[in-house]
């Protein structure tokens, strides 16, 4: 449109020029006025401005995330239009966009809402933000300003799990256990008089002040119950048929196996070999093994981001990671289709003093093989083809 009002200008000027009529000019310098001024104007207030995008950005699978947006005209001018272009996921919204078009007061404030449904794990970017402006005349083609993208972590669905049979080597631990041939120093369950042959460090000298006499802490027997999930993502070790759903199934069962741990205030952590699109580079990830409501939103943050990945063997994830972990450990391993390399290493573990159950999320031929062979390494193993086997399981 501007291109058009220049030769029309040039036109009129020519006319002026030819009759001697300076009517003529008037009515060109009018337009080159207008049009200088409404270029100003909206140049003015696209850059006045701002942008602010509100979400909770994380969400449970199957949630409504509301999203708002605000805008804010810092400049004294009016805006007299704006049209609101939001780019989103496809998996979360359909169509994949937002539009809105919108007039600003000086000073002003306008706000948009929508939502998206959270109907697939994963790490999304929302956004980016565009906005196109004109002038007030509509004589120039919209100008176009990009405002920056925000993301939504969807976490994976969890599967609740009832009881689960870990096994452990360790002496020491959190849960109690009916018959165990340690106690658990952290876990202090009353008091009693000193006898001969008592460590002093069991002592308790504030009980004993009060009651006249020495005082020794009695402590809870218990078990140890710390985990690290091993979760194997390469691609290879999947069947090209079931491959995304076995692997997602495999995503739900560490992410419920860690729900489970954490619930019973159980130290956990997480390896794998799966890409991280936050960081691509990497061939595995790791978070050690700790306890917690932060290290469970840790590890289903990663979770939730995880992707299949090639060329990046399980068999050796678990010797060069498991040889890093502490003795008693208990190993929750999750894969596909199992390999001879898998067993050599979990008997490696077995003989380094760590447990271990494996978890088959992918069909499997000659099943009974396996299980056979795990049962002789004293491995529990299960097959899970889909999400209520492994409620029904471990119910």
């Amino acid at each position: 449109m501007g291109s058009y009002l220049f030769l029309f200008s040039v036109f009129l000027l020519l006319l002026a020029v030819f009759f001697h009529d300076t009517s003529i000019l008037t009515v060109v310098y009018l337009l080159v006025g207008v049009f200088i001024f409404s270029r100003w104007w909206r140049d003015r207030t696209l850059a006045g401005l701002e942008f602010h995008r509100r979400l909770d950005r994380r969400a449970m699978l199957g949630d409504t995330v509301r999203i708002r947006l605000e805008v804010i005209n810092r400049s004294w001018l009016p805006v007299p239009w704006i049209r609101i272009h939001e780019s989103l996921p496809v998996e979360l919204a359909v169509p994949n966009f937002y539009r809105q078009a919108v007039g600003l007061a000086p000073k002003g404030k306008t706000v948009c809402q929508y939502t998206v449904q959270a109907h697939k794990r994963g790490y999304y970017r929302i956004g980016p933000l565009y906005v196109q402006s004109g002038d007030l005349f509509g004589m120039e083609d919209v100008r176009q300003r990009q405002a920056p993208s925000d993301n939504l972590t969807v976490y994976p669905k969890i599967v609740r799990i009832r009881r689960l049979p870990l096994p452990s080597f360790a002496p020491m631990g959190a849960l109690r256990f009916n018959q165990p041939p340690f106690e658990d120093p952290s876990r202090v369950i009353g008091k009693r008089d000193y006898q001969a042959g008592d460590s002093l460090r069991r002592i308790d000298w504030k009980a004993s002040a009060v009651s006249g006499k020495l005082q020794v802490r009695q402590f809870e027997p218990a078990i140890s119950l710390e985990v690290s999930i091993f979760l194997n993502l390469n691609m290879q070790d999947y069947e090209p048929r079931s491959r995304i759903d076995a692997a997602e199934l495999a995503i739900v069962a560490a992410a419920s196996l860690a729900f489970y741990v954490a619930g019973k205030h159980q130290p956990v952590g997480l390896e794998t070999n799966g890409m991280d699109p936050l960081d691509p580079e990497q061939p595995r990830h790791s978070i050690p093994v700790r306890k917690g409501n932060a290290q469970l939103m840790l590890l289903l943050e990663k979770l939730a981001r995880l992707q299949l990945a090639g060329g990046r063997s399980f068999a050796e994830l678990l010797r060069e990671r498991g040889s890093a972990l502490s003795w008693g450990t208990t190993l929750l391993v999750i894969t596909g289709t199992p390999e001879a390399a898998l067993f050599d290493q979990l008997l490696r573990a077995r003989q380094s003093g760590l447990r271990s159950m494996v978890f088959l999320t992918a069909p499997v031929l000659r099943f009974e093989s396996f299980e056979n062979r795990a049962h002789n390494m004293g491995i529990p193993l299960y097959e899970i083809r889909s999400e209520q086997d492994l409620e029904r399981l471990f119910r």
